[in-house]
């Protein structure tokens, strides 16, 4: 595949040499009975509130010997709940078997179906570069998918560097097309196959390939901003 040569940012301990940088920190919380783009509200809250302390997001980032992932996930029952029925949560805190999956790489805000979604996604690189790419639909038939991409300095953390997604704000929700909007990472290495199918010379190939999908700016990002990426909103 013809793409674009692209040379990473500053390195910690090794680049992708090293895969005890590589892990991620993800949380995902439903909500019930969610019909309208301002029901994810309280999730949202709870997620930020509690990304950096709910087992075993607590845990990271620790020094790990392979790609890592801690994950949590959740439900709330409906709109007006305040936090996660006590019975619907789950952890986890393991290895992640890149090459035979691909980490999760967006946080997402989505309400369709009858049921709310929101999703807070961290990672931790070798790389002090990577890109994001937000993705919402500007109209019920989502003419152009890929709405904007910046450029993004990573966080020195542990041996590496913190790479966190907000979710996505509210008001890029539309219900009417039933896609979220996402926030996704695009690495300029895949990382062992842990990002297999989002490298950011893959992006720029596909919108050179098919530019009817990608706004303008997508091919020449500029630094993302601080907070939201594409806002400056702090998450």
């Amino acid at each position: 595949m013809f793409g674009r040569q692209l040379t990473s940012g500053e390195c910690g301990c090794g680049c992708s040499n090293n895969p005890g940088c590589i892990q991620q920190k993800y949380m995902q919380l439903g909500v019930g009975s969610a019909s309208g783009c301002g029901d994810n509200a309280n999730a949202v809250t709870w997620v930020n509130a509690n990304f950096n302390s709910v087992s075993p997001l607590s845990l990271a980032w620790a020094t790990q010997t392979s790609p890592w992932q801690y994950n949590w996930s959740g439900f709330m029952t409906d709109p007006s709940s305040t936090t996660p029925a006590g019975g619907d949560t789950s952890t986890n805190n393991s290895a992640f078997p890149c090459g035979e999956a691909e980490f999760p790489n967006s946080s997402i805000y989505a309400v369709g179906g009858g049921s709310g979604n929101v999703v807070r996604n961290a990672f931790l690189l070798p790389d002090s570069t990577a890109y994001i790419v937000g993705t919402w639909c500007s109209n019920a038939g989502c003419a152009i998918y890929y709405q904007q991409a910046c450029k993004a300095t990573g966080t020195a953390a542990l041996c590496g560097y913190e790479f966190d997604l907000p979710i996505p704000d509210p008001s890029l929700c539309n219900t009417e097309y039933p896609y979220g909007p996402e926030y996704t990472l695009w690495p300029v290495t895949n990382y062992g196959s842990c990002f297999t199918d989002y490298t950011w010379g893959q992006f720029v190939t596909a919108c050179e390939g098919d530019p009817s999908q990608c706004a303008s700016g997508c091919l020449t990002p500029g630094d993302c901003a601080l907070g939201d990426p594409f806002f400056g909103d702090p998450p």
